[in-house]
C-alpha cells in the first residue's frame, strides 16, 4: 500500500522505530529526532536504492505510517478504453535524444519500479532538435520494451497529426494508416494501447479520420483512440459522428494545463489549452482527460521566475503565493503541490511528467503521496 498523508496526519515522527524491508535483507532503524516522513523515506532510498525491478522497499512506522515505494504511483480505469493507466504518466519526448539512451532507460526503469506503467510518445519527438528526424522516442521505448520484457504490463501512447520531415501535417485516412504502420516498427510491437490524434485537421472530414481510428482499432493495431489539442466543439463532433456510425471514439482528451489560468485569448500557438467547458464535457461522458506541461518546466519550485506572459494576471499572482503557502504547510515542494492537485479526485486530471535527471521524477512521483484537504482543494479552485 502507499500511505498519503494530510494536514490532519503528523507529518513528523519522533523516537520510532522503522522496519525497512528489502530483497536483500531487513533490517531496523531508530530515529532519535523528529523527521519528516517523506524526507526520511529519501534518506533511505539515497542509502538503501533499489536494485531492480524486483527490489522491494517497505517502510512501516508502528502501526500508522507505512510507504511502499514500489507501489507508489497507483492505476486508475480508463473506462472507454477498457484498461486501467496510471495516475501520473512519463512523458519521454526528448529520450533517445537530448536525453541519452542509458539515461533514458535510468529514468524508466525508476518510473516503472515505482509503479508506473504508461509512457507517452508521439511520431515526430524529436525532429525539431538539430541532428534528428523524429521516431527517436519510439524507437527508444522499443529497445526498452524488448529489453525488459514488460510489454503487456506497459501501456504505449502515441500520436499522429503533426508535421515532421517529409510528412505533412494531416489526419488523412492514408498519413494515420501509414504513420501507425512506422509507429508499430519504430517500437517493434504489435499494438499501440493508445494512438492520438495529435492535432485537429480542418481539411480533412472528421468522418474520415475516427474511421481510419476505427479501422486500426479492428484490426488489432490499436487498443483506443484519444484526442489531443482539439477544440471542445471539435472534440464533441468527432465522437457523435464515431457515434452515429457505430465506431469507437475518443476514449481521452490530452491538452495543456496547470493549476494557473492563462489570460483569455492567450496565445499558445498550435497548443490548445484545456478549459472548464471541456473538463465538464469530458467528464459527463467518462473520457479520461491528461494535461501536459503542469508544472511549466518546473517554474513552481523557482519563485523567483517570471510567470509566462499568457499567465500573468493578479489572480495567478495571488494563486502562486498560495501554492507557497500550502506547500510549506505539507512540507513539500510547489511543484508536488500542483501536480497532487490535479491528482485529485475532485479534480482528476492525470499528468504527464518528465525530466532529464532521477532527482526530478522523484520529486514529481512523490506527488503522489501527498493527499490534500478538501478546504484546500477548494481554495486553490476559488481563489479570485
Amino acid at each position: 500500500m502507499c500511505y498519503k498523508y494530510n494536514d490532519k496526519d503528523t507529518l513528523l515522527l519522533s523516537n520510532a522505530r522503522a522496519r525497512i524491508s528489502m530483497k536483500q535483507g531487513e533490517f531496523s532503524v531508530t530515529i532519535r529526532k523528529k523527521i519528516n516522513l517523506l524526507l526520511f523515506s529519501h534518506l533511505l532510498l539515497h542509502f538503501y536504492p533499489p536494485r531492480g525491478l524486483e527490489d522491494v522497499i517497505y517502510l512501516c512506522f508502528g502501526n500508522k505510517y507505512s510507504i511502499s515505494m514500489t507501489n507508489l504511483i497507483q492505476s486508475h480505469l480508463c473506462l472507454h478504453a477498457g484498461f486501467d493507466i496510471s495516475q501520473m504518466i512519463l512523458g519521454t519526448m526528448y529520450f533517445g535524444s537530448k536525453v541519452s539512451r542509458d539515461t533514458s532507460f535510468r529514468l524508466i526503469d525508476y518510473y516503472y519500479d515505482r509503479g508506473g506503467r504508461v509512457l507517452d510518445s508521439a511520431n515526430k519527438y524529436a525532429s525539431w532538435i538539430n541532428g534528428y528526424r523524429g521516431g527517436e522516442s519510439e524507437r527508444l521505448i522499443g529497445e526498452w520494451l524488448k529489453l525488459r520484457g514488460e510489454r503487456e504490463k506497459t501501456i504505449i501512447i502515441s500520436k499522429v497529426g503533426f508535421s515532421y520531415g517529409e510528412i505533412p501535417a494531416s489526419l488523412s485516412s492514408r498519413i494515420i494508416i501509414s504513420e501507425c504502420e512506422k509507429s508499430l516498427k519504430r517500437m517493434e510491437t504489435e499494438y499501440i494501447d493508445m494512438y492520438f490524434a495529435h492535432s485537429d485537421d480542418m481539411h480533412t472530414p472528421q468522418q474520415e479520420y475516427m474511421e481510419a481510428f476505427y479501422q486500426l482499432m479492428k484490426a488489432g493495431k490499436i487498443r483506443s483512440a484519444g484526442a489531443s489539442n482539439f477544440h471542445l466543439d471539435r472534440l464533441e463532433n468527432a465522437n457523435q459522428t464515431a457515434s452515429l456510425l457505430g465506431w469507437e471514439g475518443f476514449c481521452a482528451l490530452q491538452q495543456r494545463y496547470t493549476i494557473l489560468m492563462p489570460k483569455e485569448k492567450a496565445d499558445f500557438g498550435n497548443q490548445i489549452i484545456l478549459t472548464s467547458a471541456m473538463k465538464s464535457y469530458c467528464n459527463s461522458r467518462k473520457i479520461s482527460i491528461m494535461a501536459y506541461s503542469p508544472l511549466l518546466g518546473g517554474l513552481f519550485d523557482h519563485p523567483t521566475l517570471e510567470l509566462p506572459l499568457q499567465y500573468q494576471t493578479n489572480v495567478n499572482n495571488k494563486k502562486m503565493t498560495l501554492i507557497k503557502k500550502l506547500a510549506d504547510k505539507y512540507q513539500i515542494k510547489p511543484n508536488q503541490l500542483v501536480l497532487a492537485y490535479l491528482m485529485s479526485d475532485s479534480i482528476g486530471i492525470t499528468p504527464v511528467i518528465s525530466g532529464s535527471k532521477i532527482e526530478q521524477i522523484t520529486e514529481n512521483t512523490d506527488a503522489c503521496m501527498v493527499s490534500l484537504s478538501d478546504a484546500d482543494i477548494e481554495s486553490l479552485k476559488t481563489i479570485n
